[in-house]
């Protein structure tokens, strides 16, 4: 049962020029006039990117800086691969905690420690919430099994973060550890299958020999109980985060972005944002959106018989449409000529639990989508 309401927000473009003899100008991202989803604050990152220390280009602190300086992120990451030309020396990964901890500042810039594992079982990435993390190199013999990483991230409070262009490993889940996946990279998009801009070997990954990783798509994993949000990365291999269209061989998609909504621009607070899923993943353009349930916002799990969505976006573009997402279906769309577009359903409970997402596109096919929101009955 759908009822479909409508109702008016108020949003902003400022246009900013810098110089009035040099003639340059820009845009900002769009801004919501009034208050953000949840009453916090939107802050932008890219949490994939690689250097020379695996098989990027680099070194951390020019990485870090263009994040900060060029790509004007709120918060990042470096993920080097831990076995890609030789391993990640324990002197190269030292460097990084100490970059790590130089750029961290808190309400300026945030940085997160973290590095890519891969082992011949799996292929994902590991993060920790300060710069005390360990070095697990997939391919020395007391760390080949994934599952041998979880109580030692989960001893760190730590996350894993898969991604699913080389094969995640979905064996050792954890709810505690495992609380987002990239949808999107520049490698492309892993929602579903045949879903667009999909990744060309998202069917033929390298770790098939795991069973573990059969399931490859967020649509898969959400159908299979698991509980992920949303995130967005370059992978740069540029030692560009946040503005990257290349990797270790040709040129790809532009690479995607995380927004999370905080509290602060600090480590613990987009930490716990991340791991509240809190967070939504676009194409790389800056889009803005909000979706809840009953007022819970995305990410959340609550118990109610009678749903009200509400969702509220303003594209970089005009958008082409919007699409709520029910148990891997779609059961509303909305089209717009619009920048803005925002509505309401009322929905009622299908199976003793559903889930819902947002899935936006704009008419330049930029796409957005949202952490998922679990609805129990009563």
């Amino acid at each position: 049962m759908l009822d479909l309401t409508s109702f008016d927000k108020k949003y902003a473009i400022y246009n900013i020029n810098r110089s009035e003899k040099e003639q340059v100008s820009s845009n900002t991202n769009p801004i919501k006039l009034g208050r953000y989803m949840n009453k916090e604050n939107l802050f932008w990152g890219d949490i994939h990117a690689h250097t020379k220390y695996s098989d990027g280009m680099g070194t951390p602190e020019e990485a870090i800086s263009f994040a900060r300086d060029i790509a004007r992120l709120d918060f990042a990451a470096l993920t080097d691969h831990d076995d890609i030309g030789p391993y990640l020396s324990d002197e190269e990964w030292k460097d990084t905690i100490k970059v790590i901890a130089k750029y961290n500042v808190p309400n300026e810039f945030v940085t997160f420690l973290g590095y890519e594992y891969r082992s011949t079982l799996a292929d994902m990435n590991v993060y920790y919430p300060d710069n005390e993390g360990i070095l697990m190199c997939g391919k020395k013999k007391e760390w080949n099994k994934p599952s041998n990483l979880i109580p030692v991230i989960a001893q760190k409070g730590g996350m894993i973060i898969p991604h699913m262009h080389f094969g995640a490993d979905w064996s050792g889940y954890n709810p505690t550890i495992y609380r987002v996946m990239e949808i999107y990279s520049q490698h492309g998009n892993a929602e579903y299958i045949g879903c667009p801009r999909q990744i060309p070997y998202l069917n033929n990954q390298l770790q098939k020999e795991n069973e573990g990783n059969i399931n490859t798509t967020f649509q898969e994993i959400l159908s299979l109980g698991m509980k992920m949000g949303v995130t967005a990365g370059s992978d740069s291999h540029a030692g560009r985060p946040g503005l990257s269209n290349w990797s270790r061989v040709t040129r790809t998609y532009n690479g995607g972005l995380t927004a999370v909504f905080a509290k602060e621009k600090t480590r613990e607070s987009i930490w716990k944002a991340l791991y509240e899923r809190h967070c939504y993943a676009t194409t790389g353009s800056r889009i803005y959106l909000e979706f809840s349930v009953n007022g819970y916002p995305m990410g959340s799990e609550l118990k109610a018989n009678k749903r009200k969505l509400d969702i509220y976006c303003i594209g970089t573009y005009f958008v082409f449409q919007i699409e709520v997402i029910k148990n891997n279906r779609t059961i509303h769309r909305t089209e717009s000529s619009s920048p803005e577009c925002s509505f309401s359903i009322n929905d009622i409970a299908e199976r003793d639990e559903d889930f819902y997402y947002i899935r936006m596109i704009q008419q330049d096919t930029e796409m957005a989508w949202s952490s998922p929101i679990w609805v129990r009955k009563e």
